[in-house]
């Protein structure tokens, strides 16, 4: 287990909220969240005390990752159900709020018009043979990076796969839950638009991080 906490033990910091998440490869397995969170926990409380702790729920790889089906045989649902459980556990025992963004990234999934559908996997040797800015075509709908041309530490470029991370629309989504969840704000009060995404897209976008937050039962107002 990786919680990461980017602070300095010697310091007292005056920040309002702290939030912590599960490495992405561990965040469906419940029994990877203890006792290192417990640690870092009483950490925050100590260097901290007046600050909020959030976790942040995150989300499921794309359906082509290599996680399925040799350690999730159901999927991204698997994964999805998984996660959502372990993290809903950990901000019950701890009554802690819950930024519900893996929740926002599967509801927009479900609802999209247009479904991500996994493509042809490339080799490392196929994806060789393409030069900068040139991409494989890939399916529309998709929350997740995907190929994509990464800058090395010297400038040059190289092309890369990643079916873990999100990409402008994920984050997009992700921004909107944040902002909803921590501000207590409506959705609808976004504007923000980022640059060459289609507006209709960013409404949808924001329809369902308020859909998230609506529909998320914050396990602290369940006791």
């Amino acid at each position: 287990m990786k919680w990461l906490l980017l602070f300095r033990n010697y310091e007292v910091f005056s920040w309002f909220d702290i939030t912590m998440q599960q490495v992405s490869s561990l965040s469906f397995k419940p029994e990877s969240h203890e006792p290192w969170f417990k640690n870092l926990y009483d950490y925050v409380r100590k260097y901290a005390p007046q600050a909020e702790i959030v976790i942040q729920m995150t989300w499921a790889y794309r359906d082509d990752h290599h996680f399925f089906p040799k350690v999730l045989p159901g999927g991204q649902e698997e994964m999805f159900d998984k996660l959502f459980a372990a993290y809903n556990q950990l901000a019950a025992n701890y009554q802690l709020r819950v930024i519900p963004t893996g929740l926002a990234v599967q509801l927009a999934r479900r609802n999209q018009a247009v479904k991500f559908v996994p493509g042809k996997i490339y080799s490392k040797e196929e994806l060789a043979q393409f030069e900068y800015p040139e991409l494989p075509k890939e399916s529309g709908g998709s929350f997740i990076t995907g190929i994509h041309w990464g800058k090395n530490k010297d400038g040059s470029r190289s092309i890369r796969t990643d079916l873990i991370h999100l990409n402008r629309r994920g984050m997009y989504l992700q921004a909107c839950i944040w902002f909803a969840e921590l501000y207590d704000q409506n959705t609808s009060v976004i504007t923000f638009v980022p640059d060459k995404m289609d507006p209709a897209d960013a409404a949808f976008l924001r329809q369902m991080a308020q859909k998230a937050r609506d529909d998320y039962q914050q396990p602290a107002k369940q006791q």
